[in-house]
């Protein structure tokens, strides 16, 4: 296991989630490469109002034009792609590129997809269609391909038991 699905699984375990599903959405999102960025330029166009930037700036020293603060609000960043709007409204205040750093970014996607499960009743399809920003789950593969994923993250399992210690798993 390399470090980033170590810090993955210790991030979702931490915040009450399934490591597996944190660990999908990570390779369905990015292939985890911590450094993606992405510009989504239909939020962009439907959701942005250029006045609300300067409510969820951040602070000094690490101030930064409304119009950046725009634009770095309609990327999604980081391994688990993080949009910029969502993380200032969940509340995070440092410049958003450090989204990419993969620490800050798992914690930051873990923090939104427990909103969604929460949101959704612990639907988990409707869910990772939420943290998609899918409003219905019909109108989406991305939900099908996550949960695909998951399997390739779940420890083997003999006889109804882990094979392996989970602990061992997860650097404990």
């Amino acid at each position: 296991m390399d470090l980033l699905e170590k810090l993955a699984r210790e991030t979702a375990a931490r915040q009450g989630l399934d490591p597996a599903l944190v660990c999908a959405i990570c390779e369905q999102e990015t292939h985890w490469n911590p450094w993606l960025t992405r510009y989504e330029s239909v939020y962009h166009n439907s959701q942005v109002v250029l006045g609300e930037a300067a409510k969820f700036a951040p602070r000094a020293p690490y101030t930064v034009s409304i119009a950046t603060e725009t634009i770095c609000r309609c990327l999604s960043w980081g391994l688990m792609q993080v949009m910029g709007q969502t993380a200032r409204e969940m509340g995070y205040r440092a410049p958003l590129a450090q989204l990419c750093d993969p620490a800050a970014g798992i914690e930051w996607g873990c923090q939104k997809l427990a909103r969604c499960l929460k949101v959704k009743r612990g639907d988990v399809r409707a869910a990772v269609a939420l943290y998609n920003g899918a409003r219905d789950p019909s109108l989406s593969r991305y939900d099908d391909e996550v949960l695909a994923r998951m399997g390739k993250y779940q420890p083997p399992v003999v006889a109804g038991r882990p094979a392996v210690d989970i602990g061992l798993l997860e650097g404990k």
